[in-house]
This record gives C-alpha cells, structure tokens and sequence, in this order.
C-alpha cells in the first residue's frame, strides 16, 4: 500500500518508459518530510529551488470538489487543533491558496497514452469535525499502524459515526477524512515512525466503502515535547499544523488515490516520478516540502505550505487560477434586456472548469446598468450560467464578472448600446501596426474588416486618415456608401514612412452605427534605406606613423530591394582624411535586401593631436553618401 509522507528517506524514482506502465518503488513518498534545520522552516527564510521539478499526470483521478471531514481521534486532541482548525479548513478550500490546484485539470492525455478521468477542480469545502471513540489506541501512551487507523475510519463511518464520503457527478469521492491525534499517540508505518521521520501522510484505504476507496490524512500531535514541535515547521504550533495539513490537503485533491497504485499508470494522478525524494520529487507538496506562506482567506490569514505549479515552474501559495469568459452580444438596444452567459474556464488549456465553485459580482461601466445580483455557482452548474442584464448608456459598454475571493478570477464583455434604431459596427483589428521600413518605400498592405451587426443598413458618410503623419499612410477600400445587414467590406492601409523614426496616424470610419466614429490607430516606424554601426569610431593613442589595429563598421541594407555601391564606394574626408585609410572590406558592388557588410578601417597619426576625419559611403540608397565619424590621437 502506498501512502503521502513527510519523511527522510532516500528513495529513488526510476525514470519512466510510459509505453508500458512500471512499478512504484516498493514504499514510495508521500509524506510531510521531518526537517534537520528548523530554521529554514522560518517564514521569509530563503526559499531553495526545486530542481527540474515537473507533476505528469498518469490517468488516475483527482477531487473535483474537496470535502474535508475533521476527525479527532478521541477527547484527547490539543485545544490548539481543536479550537482552530475547523476555521482553517472553512476558509483554506474557499480561498486563492485553492485556486492554485486548478491547473491540474485531468482533461489531458496521460503519460503512457488511454484517456484521463477528465475532471476539473473547483474549491471545496469544510464537512464539520467529530470526536470518535476509537476501538484502538484510546488509552495513551499507545501505537497505532496505519492498518489499524484505515480499519477505524471504515469502522466509524459504517456506525454512522462519521458522515458518508460525498461523491462527485461521475461518482468519484470528494471527501477527505483529516485525522488529528491526541499527545503520546505513535502512528507506526513499518518502517517509518511519526515525529521520528514524519510529521504527517495521507493515504488512501485498502478496503472499500459502498465499493469506494477512501482518503484519509495523519496528523500526529504537534506539541511539545513531542519530536514533532521541531522539524515540522518553523511558526507557532497552530502555523505549522495547518501547514502540514495543506500538504496534505493539496496532495491528496491532485493525487487520491496514490495509497493504492502499484505502477506509474492509474490511479496514479500527478506525480512527478523522475526525481527521487531527496531532491524534491513525489507529489505536489513533496517538492515543496518545508517552504511556507502565509495566505489570507475568507476567515482569516493562515500559514501554508507552497505547493508545486507547474504553469509557473515554482512554488507558490498564489498564482494560476480560473478565469471567466462571457459571452453577449455585440450590441444591444437602450433600456432592453438581453442575455450572457458566464463559463468559468480553467488556467490550462481554457477548459471549461466543470467543478467551479465561487460567488460572482457583477459591475458595468455603465452607471445605469441594470445587473444580476451576485450569483453563487455550484458543481451542478457545470461550470456555466446564464444571465441578464440591460444597459442603458449608449456607447461601448462593459459587463465584469469578478468572483468575489479571487479578484484575479474576472471576465469582461463589451455590449456596444445604441438609441434603438442601430447597433455597433464591429472592425477587425483594432489596431494596425506596420513594424519598421526603410523611408522612401511603401509597406504591403493590411486590412480592416468591417462588418455589420447593427440591425439594418449603415450609411458609411466618410473614410479617411487623421493624425500626426497622415501623408504616411494610404488606403484603399471596397466599402461604398452603405453596408447592408450582416455584410463586410475591407479598408486597406500601406505605410511609407516619410521620416524617421517613429510614425502615426488614424483611420476613421464615419457612419449612422451606434459607434460610430470607428477609429483604428496606424502605427509604424521609419529607418535609414543604409545604416552604419556605429555611426563613430574612436582609436586610442597611436605613435605617429604607426598604424593602429582595424575597426570595424557594419553596412546594412535596410531596403526591400538590392542596393549598388559606386566604383570607389569609401572615400575619407575632413581635416585629416590621410590619416584613416580602408584595410579590408566584405562589401561588393552590389547589397542585397535587408543583408549587411562591413569595412575595415586603420588610423595611422602623421602628428601628435586630434586627428578626424569622416568615412563616406557612396552607394544608390537615398540620401547618399552616408557618413561616420573618425576620430584618433596621435602620440
């Protein structure tokens, strides 16, 4: 059976061939690590970096929907834990914290091939605490095995004692039964002891509920003087419980059933199975064992253990999270009601998050919008809702869904209002951008599609380019006077930068739209037809008549078209031309587009002083020639 552990072990993961399915390591790691360095566990202590660290997905499954079942394993659990971590759990799994295991959405093909469970991971929630009688281990001290605690949960749930595991749509457990033991309790592992060599595991039973493997977590007393008030964790005995519980928490949502895989395959989940547990591989927690946050949630700031994010290759207690996409229509008509609908979508992959489940807020930029109240989504909505909703501002206007504790978790659609008797005229893009081009040629051109959603025939009365450097910029148009309902038409745009530089204008379309003016920003920016780089160059001290080591310069043909150079194409003139001279060159009697050259240049001083002097490059681009600064001293 196989288990998530905290603990100083030292074994080694095999690297996978995924064609066929291997087995785990006969005791593989998932437990909260004991540490030998308390101090490191300190918050703001510096942060080691997992190496090449990466969670696969196997096939098996995850929780959509956490319920987390506190069980105090009889009176004797320490007021700290018991007074506290009901509250905990109320605002960890409806918090950004849980928002993190959202990326690990089981829509994915897994390593070796077949398909996933296709589940999304939306927050959970916290299914109340309970004292049990236990049948073992109820007089202290005592030691317990991890048979005996599986035999115990099952026991207690089928006397009703416990509450039945909570299932998903497709059947799958949701439930996790969090177990907290009293002082002088021992968790025996075989070969692993708790405070000894771990601070905490989950697992998940060998035998069935209603058919059903459960999980289940350890938490072993974390007070003095027991082994475990040092080296798991580096707060409060409060901080460090409810950072081990997160581990444990996050682990068993992206890996349930790890206490019962045999291979590298189902159920295995996420697992990162190339590195051993030494050096930070196992399970989403294991890799980042001992680093902790503190994170602010619904009923109040906690410490946590970071856990592993794949989308941003660290650890982290804050980061990826759903988003929200609305969908409405293009347009709507003052003071009427229309519908949109909010999907809620994964972070990887813009799946839509099937398990989301967060109350959602609702503004507008219109000041006289009529909104949904706020709307709180459960797993039976799929992820998906409708709503309605009526504007009454004419103009572009914004519908945003913000989920009320994520802000980070938004959405935002643009209704375009008219009077009632036209809609918008949508434009594709928004934006023309042309990039750099040599002055004195002309760009291929780009469009913009105007499209008519407006409801009726808009009359386009005009279209022209305004701005800074309107001249730079031409169009084109297959649009006429009208645009029937439903139709396109296009405006094409070319740039000729007359100057260097950066350029810009705007395209305006005018009509009787609800948007009208439609204005379409044009941007570009204007280069040199030949470039030299650098533009100067400087030689140190050199002994008159002595020649100094060759510089270099770089001749770039910034045209689209290839460039000729004159019979003697480098010439030197100024106050000392005589003392520069040419001593090499790449460059032929032609450039071609968009290539570059260079020329050799050597400075020999015929005086002491200040010599200059300008290189002059002679060639078909406009203007010409070009020119570089030479300068030297001569000793």
């Amino acid at each position: 059976m196989g288990m998530c552990l905290f603990a100083l072990a030292n074994t080694a993961w095999p690297q996978q061939e995924h064609s066929v399915p291997q087995a785990l390591p006969a005791r593989p790691i998932h437990i909260v690590r004991m540490t030998v360095n308390p101090e490191a566990l300190k918050p703001n202590a510096p942060i080691p970096l997992a190496p090449a660290a990466h969670l696969d997905y196997y096939g098996g499954p995850v929780v959509s929907n956490l319920q987390v079942v506190v069980v105090f394993w009889g009176s004797g659990v320490s007021s700290v834990v018991t007074a506290g971590i009901g509250g905990f759990f109320q605002g960890i799994t409806d918090s950004t914290y849980f928002d993190l295991l959202s990326e690990y959405t089981t829509n994915v093909t897994p390593i070796g091939g077949g398909a996933g469970t296709n589940q999304s991971i939306g927050r959970g929630s916290y299914g109340g605490e309970f004292t049990i009688s236990p049948s073992v281990c109820n007089v202290t001290p005592c030691v317990v095995t991890d048979a005996q605690v599986q035999a115990e949960v099952l026991s207690q749930i089928n006397a009703a004692h416990l509450p039945t595991p909570a299932l998903d749509s497709n059947g799958k457990v949701n439930s996790l039964y969090m177990i907290y033991f009293p002082p002088d309790v021992t968790i025996d592992l075989g070969s692993s002891v708790s405070c000894v060599q771990f601070c905490a595991y989950h697992g998940t039973t060998s035998n069935t509920f209603n058919s059903k493997n459960l999980a289940y977590g350890v938490m072993p007393d974390f007070g003095a003087p027991s082994g475990c008030s040092v080296g798991c964790g580096g707060g409060t005995e409060f901080q460090n419980i409810t950072s081990v519980s997160s581990h444990e928490m996050a682990e068993t949502v992206t890996d349930i059933d790890v206490g019962i895989a045999t291979v590298f395959g189902p159920p295995l989940a996420w697992y990162d199975a190339n590195s051993n547990d030494q050096d930070g591989g196992g399970e989403i927690g294991d890799i980042c064992n001992a680093q902790q946050s503190a994170v602010t949630t619904p009923n109040g700031t906690y410490t946590v253990q970071q856990i592993w994010s794949n989308q941003s290759g660290a650890c982290v207690s804050i980061g990826s999270h759903p988003t929200f996409q609305l969908t409405a229509p293009n347009s709507a008509t003052s003071g009427t009601s229309f519908n949109f609908t909010v999907t809620a979508e994964n972070p990887v992959g813009s799946s839509t998050d099937i398990s989301f489940a967060g109350t959602v807020h609702f503004t507008s930029s219109d000041p006289q919008a009529i909104l949904p109240a706020d709307f709180t989504f459960t797993p039976s909505d799929q992820g998906t809702q409708g709503f309605g909703a009526t504007l009454k501002t004419t103009g572009a206007q914004t519908i945003i869904a913000t989920d009320t504790v994520n802000n980070g978790v938004k959405g935002t659609a643009t209704v375009n209002v008219g009077n009632g008797i036209l809609g918008a005229l949508t434009f594709t893009p928004t934006a023309l951008t042309f990039g750099s081009y040599a002055t004195g040629t002309t760009s291929a051109a780009k469009k913009v599609t105007l499209t008519n959603l407006a409801g009726g025939t808009v009359t386009i009365s005009s279209i022209a380019i305004t701005g800074t450097n309107p001249g730079d910029f031409s169009k084109t148009t297959t649009c006429g006077g009208t645009l029937l309902v439903n139709k396109s038409c296009t405006v094409s745009v070319t740039f000729s930068p007359g100057a260097l530089g950066a350029r810009s204008a705007t395209l305006v379309i005018t009509d009787d739209a609800s948007n009208s003016p439609q204005q379409v920003p044009l941007s570009g920016k204007g280069v040199p037809q030949l470039t030299l780089t650098p533009s100067s160059l400087t030689f140190i001290g050199t002994t008159v008549s002595q020649t100094s080591a060759a510089k270099i310069i770089k001749v770039k043909n910034n045209l689209k078209t290839m460039l000729n150079f004159s019979g003697t194409p480098f010439t030197f003139t100024g106050a000392d031309p005589g003392d520069f001279s040419e001593s090499a060159t790449t460059c032929g009697g032609t450039l071609a587009a968009g290539q570059t050259c260079t020329v050799s240049i050597t400075f020999t001083p015929t005086a002491k002083g200040t010599r200059t002097a300008a290189l002059n490059v002679s060639d078909s681009a406009s203007p010409s020639p070009q020119t570089a600064k030479l300068s030297g001293t001569g000793k």
